[in-house]
């Protein structure tokens, strides 16, 4: 909310967004789920793969995907 509010006082943003940033960050590695997101930032985790898959997912929501495809993106065997 309070990263929102800066919009209303555009000379405030380049001071605050890095500490709210830094702030939201802190609660959310540090949360009950923080280790799941943190896993997202990894490259090679498997929760960062299947994320990929789903990237590619919503984009083409619309459109048939493959699961060859699917698989290439999470890096993983069609199986």
């Amino acid at each position: 909310l309070r990263l929102i509010r800066t919009l209303a006082t555009p000379g405030a943003i380049p001071i605050l967004h890095p500490a709210i940033m830094r702030e939201i960050s802190f609660w959310l590695l540090s949360g009950e789920n923080g280790n799941e997101v943190c896993k997202l930032a990894l490259p090679d985790s498997h929760t960062r793969r299947v994320a990929e898959a789903i990237y590619l997912l919503r984009g083409n929501f619309t459109y048939a995907v493959r699961v060859e495809k699917l698989a290439a993106a999470a890096r993983m065997s069609p199986s």
